[in-house]
């Protein structure tokens, strides 16, 4: 008798346990199904959102194409995608390139028409001062391309190095290398001149090798530095002089940019810069 009332009572534990169990069953289905539904939901709303963004994504591709339209052809040709030549690069992740070209030559659409009439392989129009005031408005770079500068007339051979550097060509009457140009960074004023050894003695000797003047005029402080084994880039706009020309007739090198474009120079690859009223080393 004790026997049966020992296992009857197991038998009531173990009942029990296995309605406790079934219950917790029941409840862990009903939270998988509302976790089923909670899947659901946030995958018709991801669903939403790529819909959304990929209508996002045409209607950008679509206002650039609006804003081509009414370009001329070769205005299309040189702003509009182009597609690479080996297609899809992983690298870039597409299969075409557009122009690098600023956002004012979109605002200026007549001028731009202007600027980009020309005939394809032919000699570029002579519109210095034209196509200056187009870059000044933020049409920088450029997008001609399918043209060249006209040929000088009467090309003489530059004068050779180091002559060239306190030289001024024959044809160029608006330039004077003498008397204030040629003095100057030769020794510190107190004013906005300084002398070219202060600025090399701010670096261990030969480590100013390569350097930038932005806005730098004619390029007199290229020179001085060149002759001191340091090459500078300069960077000029043909305000009221052909100042690029002159600048490369020196045997220096120019860069006829303004002052809103990036420039092509890598992070700290240059030894020293020079702007205006003030020079740092890098």
């Amino acid at each position: 008798m004790g026997n049966s009332n020992s296992l009857l009572n197991e038998l009531n534990v173990t009942k029990k346990q296995l309605e406790t169990s079934r219950s917790q069953i029941i409840v862990l289905n009903q939270q998988l199904k509302s976790t089923s539904q909670l899947v659901n939901e946030l995958l018709a709303q991801l669903n939403i959102l790529n819909q959304s963004i990929n209508r996002t994504n045409d209607s950008t591709l679509l206002n650039f194409n609006d804003l081509l339209d009414d370009l001329s052809n070769e205005a299309k040709h040189a702003l509009g995608p182009h597609k690479l030549p080996l297609w899809y690069s992983p690298r870039s992740g597409t299969d075409e390139v557009y122009a690098s070209v600023g956002g004012g030559c979109l605002s200026y659409k007549e001028d731009l028409a202007q600027y980009m009439t020309y005939r394809v392989g032919k000699e570029c129009p002579v519109d210095d001062v034209f196509a200056q005031r187009l870059m000044l408005k933020g049409c920088e770079p450029l997008p001609r391309s399918r043209c060249h500068p006209k040929a000088p007339v009467g090309y003489v051979e530059p004068t050779p190095l180091p002559k060239s550097l306190w030289s001024t060509p024959p044809d160029t009457n608006c330039f004077d290398l003498q008397f204030r140009e040629k003095q100057r960074w030769q020794f510190d004023n107190g004013g906005l001149d300084f002398g070219m050894g202060e600025v090399m003695a701010t670096r261990r000797k030969g480590t100013i090798r390569i350097g930038l003047d932005i806005g730098g005029g004619t390029g007199t402080f290229a020179a001085r530095m060149k002759e001191r084994n340091v090459n500078i880039v300069t960077t000029s706009m043909n305000l009221d002089g052909p100042f690029n020309s002159f600048i490369a007739s020196r045997g220096l090198i120019s860069m006829h940019v303004g002052v809103s474009q990036r420039l092509p120079f890598f992070e700290n690859t240059l030894d020293i810069g020079y702007r205006a009223l003030y020079a740092y080393s890098e």
